[in-house]
């Protein structure tokens, strides 16, 4: 289902990308404050492919999705459509614990920005094109495409994979957040030469958004699909597919309404 189109031609000017993707960096710190009070819940279906792209194994979880300031933990409820027994959901509940308590020394002393990808990190990486204007469900979008420069300095993982791939991104010019991202590799992407892991070209990711309480964007849909190999020896090929709902708060009360969360424009 499309639910994008085209604005009107005379729509007011667009905002340059810089000063776009700055509102989006600020905007963000400031729902990262809003997300820790939200628990949410993600219906995961994950397919292993053949070399042919037929489905060898599908496995199918329902977790439940929560944060410890920026850290998300997940706690499994379902697996391949079936409840967990009484001493699963125990021993469940249990690494959950572990992973809560991990998370808040994690918080108390890491650096919460020092695994994020800056804007002028992203702006030095990266070429943006072709900037538009949509109408993405009912609400004015900003749209443009970016693409990695291969010869790009960086610095770590994450730097070395921004280089490596390309997209479109779509940011909400009211609330000033990305509502849906496309992005693919247009090369092979090596963790340690290779050694470690890599990601073939082609791979790509989708990512969308909606609008919860009218204060904060959370996904609605992750779709990826990714071919590699890891240590050299396990090759995979995945295709994933997440769904999420329910969205609530722990300490309140509330209606939760979400902007169009069945949302799909591929």
């Amino acid at each position: 289902m499309c639910c994008a189109q085209a604005a009107p031609n005379d729509a007011k000017p667009l905002p340059d990308v810089a000063t776009l993707l700055h509102d989006v960096e600020a905007r963000q710190k400031e729902m990262d404050k809003i997300q820790k009070d939200y628990i949410y819940k993600e219906d995961s279906k994950e397919e292993e492919l053949d070399k042919d792209d037929s489905v060898k194994k599908t496995n199918v979880e329902q977790h439940e999705i929560f944060y410890v300031g920026k850290h998300e933990i997940t706690r499994l409820l379902q697996k391949d459509g079936h409840d967990l027994t009484p001493e699963e959901a125990r021993k469940e509940q249990e690494r959950v614990d572990k992973e809560i308590e991990r998370a808040k020394k994690k918080e108390a002393k890491e650096d919460p920005n020092k695994d994020d990808i800056s804007v002028e990190t992203f702006l030095r990486i990266c070429d943006f094109t072709d900037p538009r204007r949509e109408v993405r469900n009912g609400r004015d979008t900003i749209v443009f495409d970016f693409h990695g420069k291969p010869d790009a300095k960086t610095n770590g993982i994450g730097q070395n994979a921004v280089k490596k791939v390309a997209g479109t991104l779509w940011v909400d010019e009211a609330g000033r957040a990305v509502t849906r991202l496309e992005v693919h590799f247009t090369d092979t992407f090596k963790v340690g030469g290779g050694l470690v892991a890599s990601i073939q070209k082609g791979s790509w990711l989708i990512i969308d958004q909606g609008l919860v309480n009218n204060e904060l964007w959370l996904p609605t849909s992750v779709e990826a699909n990714f071919t590699g190999r890891v240590l050299l020896f396990k090759g995979f090929r995945d295709h994933q597919i997440n769904h999420y709902s329910d969205y609530r708060k722990f300490r309140a009360k509330t209606s939760i309404t979400l902007a169009d969360p069945n949302a799909n424009d591929k």
